[in-house]
């Protein structure tokens, strides 16, 4: 079970069952990543009445935040300065909600040290064996100059010119892809660093002969890439917040600029994902008086996820390398 708790600034809880960290990101010419935002944290805490609820954190302070599941299934993530912008603050008979906005870090600090993954000892690689009589599909996603990654599904979008958007969905490696990143992240595009290249390889594994078989190699971001528009987001994600629908909308709606520009709509789309319990749903007017029935979150027994989504890869260039 991942039982996560939180230390913010001295003060420890363990009442927190889902959080999503949120960055954005976008890429110049020839690879060169010239924008990486702050990232965004969001921690829902879903707890019953007689607990005592979790205090407000200080809003105009900078403290270190640290997201501790180290008990249960090695999760670590600090992050050194974190500001609470909004808080949202649902309390029934019989529960209480709570949803905590951070910008978790300070503009002013390199990018390297917006966030700290290194105490973390969860997975290094995903399981992917197959029953005989079931075949998978595995994608396996090669980050240049780092080990392979087994993804859980991968999204395309395709135009004239090829993948227009490619998107994948990973457990929460001990090296996350938000790493490889922010290790890259420049202000001006200069030198050497630019984004990686990112080659996918399908294999089918399993089935009635139980075989593994190549079916080719697809490659995202290259020597020639050449886009201004190119961009993206990370996404880590767990409890509730996995809960986001995996289609191309869904995933161009975490992309909406709307979101940046009035952080009120970003807070309201993750507070409806914070109160989605499939099996309890939402309070409603008819059912607010229920205090029999309570839609306190799980925690969940799966490891964090990491979505990594990225969108107009080939705008403006001519010709693309040749995809599955």
């Amino acid at each position: 079970m991942s039982n996560y708790t939180l230390n913010f600034g001295g003060e420890l809880t363990k009442e927190m069952k889902s959080f999503c960290i949120f960055w954005r990101f976008s890429m110049s010419n020839q690879r060169y990543v010239t924008n990486v935002q702050v990232p965004y944290l969001l921690v829902h805490y879903s707890q019953l009445s007689e607990s005592e609820p979790f205090i407000k954190p200080k809003i105009n302070t900078n403290q270190e935040l640290i997201i501790d599941g180290a008990k249960s299934d090695g999760v670590k993530i600090i992050m050194p300065t974190a500001k609470c912008k909004n808080s949202l603050k649902w309390e029934f008979r019989n529960e209480v909600h709570q949803l905590h906005f951070f910008e978790a870090a300070d503009r002013r600090k390199d990018p390297k040290e917006w966030i700290d993954f290194s105490k973390c000892t969860q997975l290094k690689d995903l399981d992917v064996q197959a029953d005989d009589n079931i075949s998978t599909i595995i994608h396996n996603i090669e980050l240049e100059g780092k080990d392979n990654r087994i993804a859980y599904a991968v999204f395309e979008k395709e135009n004239s010119k090829g993948a227009s958007a490619f998107g994948a969905v990973l457990p929460l490696y001990q090296s996350p892809i938000i790493e490889d990143v922010l290790s890259i992240a420049k202000t001006k595009a200069e030198g050497e660093k630019v984004f990686p290249k990112i080659n996918l390889t399908r294999g089918i594994l399993g089935g009635e002969t139980t075989v593994a078989k190549d079916t080719g190699t697809a490659s995202y971001i290259t020597e020639d890439h050449k886009s201004n528009e190119t961009s993206g987001y990370i996404l880590i994600a767990q409890g509730n917040f996995k809960n986001i629908p995996l289609n191309h909308n869904s995933l161009m709606e975490l992309y909406n600029e709307a979101f940046f520009r009035q952080p009120d709509k970003f807070v309201a789309y993750f507070s409806s994902l914070a109160q989605g319990n499939k099996e309890s749903g939402n309070r409603t007017l008819a059912s607010v008086h229920d205090d029999e029935k309570n839609a306190v979150t799980e925690p969940s027994k799966a490891l964090p996820v990491e979505l990594f989504f990225i969108d107009k890869l080939n705008n403006d260039m001519a010709k693309l390398d040749p995809y599955i």
